[in-house]
């Protein structure tokens, strides 16, 4: 977490999404006071199973953690609490704001778990046996072919928004088109069918579905009021989505490691002495004095 805030600094815009480790949340609170943490939904019920709760239980708590509005939460919660007390109590302890869409104080962009991470780990399971120098060059090499693919793809993206959420966005314009609406005010919208409606405000994008404001993205009612009121549903997407953000994620080139015969090494690395890792002890074994570890360089 040191050497990731040299290059992320704190910001209240920044989230953590990890499963509940708390290592990882003594870090976050030390190192990035501003930010906000919250729990990986998939990490939770894996726990959820694991303390074999019932299938009810497991999928309420699905509902409950991906629903936008909040007395939606509560009334899930009511549910699990009639179902299992137990569970409701253990969720309770996780703290609901911590897993909980409808709940958590920030901006999560609809990511919902650290599913980025779990690929990475699983993309390493076999190199993670080779030694570490190879074990850092198999992660280079793949970086590598992974940024020059998707900055290819990303330049020769011709839309506004990247090519996965203009899809999104065209499939919630079509669900709005289904609606009716009727302005309130210039800023106000009401927009839906029959006693189901919802009030759309422009002038903070915002929806009492809490969908426009969670995810940065326009709802289903944000898109049936915006054509009513002729304003362009680009201007109401995150900056985030656009394929400019997409070609900016992409734009460094990892390059290949040169023949060591050109390394060009600074005589303060040349002369350091690497020391073996700290390990921790088996039960019962004295610690070892450091002045009797071999502080000889490591072979090149």
């Amino acid at each position: 977490m040191s050497n990731l805030k040299d290059l992320i600094g704190d910001s209240v815009e920044l989230v953590f999404v990890s499963d509940r480790k708390r290592s990882i949340e003594r870090a976050i609170t030390h190192l990035y006071p501003l930010s906000r943490h919250c729990c990986c939904m998939w990490h939770v019920e894996k726990n959820l199973i694991q303390r074999h709760f019932n299938a009810s239980s497991i999928f309420l708590f699905k509902q409950a953690a991906t629903t936008y509005r909040v007395e939606e939460f509560e009334r899930l919660m009511g549910q699990i609490r009639r179902v299992s007390e137990r569970c409701y109590r253990y969720l309770e302890k996780a703290s609901f704001s911590f897993w909980s869409r409808a709940l958590f104080v920030g901006d999560r962009y609809n990511i919902m778990t650290n599913n980025n991470a779990e690929s990475l780990n699983s993309m390493l399971r076999h190199a993670r046996s080779l030694p570490i120098t190879f074990l850092v060059e198999h992660i280079r090499k793949t970086m590598q072919k992974w940024f020059y693919e998707r900055r290819t793809n990303a330049t020769t993206c011709s839309t506004i928004l990247s090519s996965r959420m203009e899809n999104e966005l065209q499939t919630t314009f079509e669900a709005g088109t289904r609606l009716r609406a009727h302005e309130l005010t210039n800023s106000l919208t009401q927009v839906g069918i029959s006693n189901d409606t919802e009030i759309v405000d422009f002038s903070d994008n915002t929806c009492t579905c809490h969908e426009f404001q969670l995810n940065r993205m326009p709802c289903a009612h944000a898109t049936r009021g915006a054509t009513l009121s002729g304003k362009s549903l680009y201007n109401l997407c995150s900056p985030y989505y656009t394929s400019e953000y997409w070609r900016g994620a992409y734009i460094e080139v990892i390059y290949p490691v040169t023949r060591e015969v050109d390394w060009v090494v600074p005589n303060e690395i040349l002369g350091t002495h690497i020391l073996p890792p700290i390990v921790r002890r088996p039960p019962g074994r004295p610690p070892h004095d450091v002045s009797e570890l071999d502080t000889s360089p490591l072979p090149k």
